[in-house]
């Protein structure tokens, strides 16, 4: 239910900032077609990613407002990258 609830805050904070949330499960269907010997051991306790794109779904189409300006298509998705010339910062 933790994850669940992040899953969902996490959409709508990326919808309140103008980040498309359709995101969450894009990525979320990567690990889904992940290689299951290799996954993560980080997520190794967390749901199922087919119930959490389910619940994100969900969310999005019981939020149309909120959520039905963002394109669901991947393909209109900006691809994240970082300069290989930045410098790396640890938070304290």
């Amino acid at each position: 239910e933790v994850e669940e609830q992040a899953d969902l805050d996490g959409a709508d904070i990326c919808a309140e900032a103008g980040q498309n949330p359709w995101g969450l499960i894009w990525f979320f269907r990567e690990f889904e077609n992940a290689d299951k010997d290799h996954m993560p051991e980080l997520l190794s306790d967390h749901p199922d990613f087919k119930n959490r794109i389910k619940t994100l779904e969900k969310h999005f189409r019981k939020n149309r407002a909120v959520f039905g300006k963002f394109n669901p298509d991947r393909k209109s998705g900006t691809p994240f990258s970082v300069p290989a010339d930045a410098s790396v910062v640890f938070l304290r």
